[in-house]
């Protein structure tokens, strides 16, 4: 995980959250959410990835889209299913 992933508010967490993904049952997600000063600023930016793909898909014609409503994201070899529900 890159400290660029990190909210510039919130550069001086990245040691912090780098040690605590070692021990944390759910890893590096679960680190980032048990650091409450990340909570705010990293929901701000998966609001905006939210946008960004509903966004592209509203650019895709039927037959482009994900079927089962379903759509993959990776980024730097971590990968995110992101689910219609």
């Amino acid at each position: 995980m890159s400290e660029q992933a990190f909210p510039t508010a919130c550069e001086n967490l990245a040691p912090r959250t780098m040690e605590l993904r070692k021990t944390h049952p759910y890893g590096v997600a679960g680190a980032l959410i048990s650091i409450p000063e990340l909570r705010e600023p990293l929901y701000k930016q998966g609001q905006a990835l939210l946008e960004l793909v509903k966004e592209a898909l509203a650019q895709l014609s039927d037959d482009q889209r994900p079927r089962r409503g379903r759509l993959i994201v990776s980024h730097s070899g971590a990968m995110v299913a992101m689910e219609k529900y």
